[in-house]
């Protein structure tokens, strides 16, 4: 959570670190240090857990929150109060619902090896296409067949759990 108020004279004479004027706040670098986050979930969903993550609609919503607080901020300076308290509040791992997805299809990845001596095609995955709806996003999750069996693995424990519960 980031508080913005008015300085003291003491902290206003500070050469460095100090409090974030209000009047002088950068929406940009509120905005990429939310680029930021969304990025180190893109890389977490996509390429470690092989999920489809919505990050179009992570940055609408960034984009929503940032016009909020310009607004309050405004509010505010019209109003002469100096402390406004925000936060961003987005639970960026919700954009990572396969829900939020449909699932096109599926292609080989076919790469030819040197195997013996001879090129031959051989198919080392799959691509998994999916497009979201409401932003019009579209991602191709790339799966290798040694990640193929491991997600296999955990689908088949998480369908004995739920049958369990």
């Amino acid at each position: 959570m980031d508080i913005y108020r008015e300085q003291t004279e003491a902290e206003k004479r500070l050469a460095y670190g100090g409090f974030k004027d209000v009047r002088n706040w950068r929406k940009e670098d509120v905005w990429t240090k939310a680029l930021g986050t969304i990025s180190v979930h893109f890389q977490k969903w996509v390429h470690e857990n092989k999920k489809p993550y919505a990050r179009k609609l992570a940055m609408e919503t960034v984009q929503k929150k940032l016009e909020e607080l310009e607004k309050q901020i405004k509010r505010n300076a019209s109003e002469g109060k100096m402390d406004i308290k925000f936060d961003l509040d987005i639970n960026f791992d919700s954009f990572a619902d396969e829900k939020l997805f449909e699932f096109v299809g599926e292609k080989e990845i076919i790469e030819d090896k040197l195997i013996d001596g001879m090129r031959q095609s051989v198919i080392t995955g799959v691509y998994r296409d999916y497009v979201c709806p409401s932003s019009g996003e579209g991602i191709s999750i790339e799966i290798k067949k040694h990640e193929m069996a491991k997600l296999e693995k955990d689908g088949a424990k998480n369908k004995i759990q739920e049958k369990k519960n």
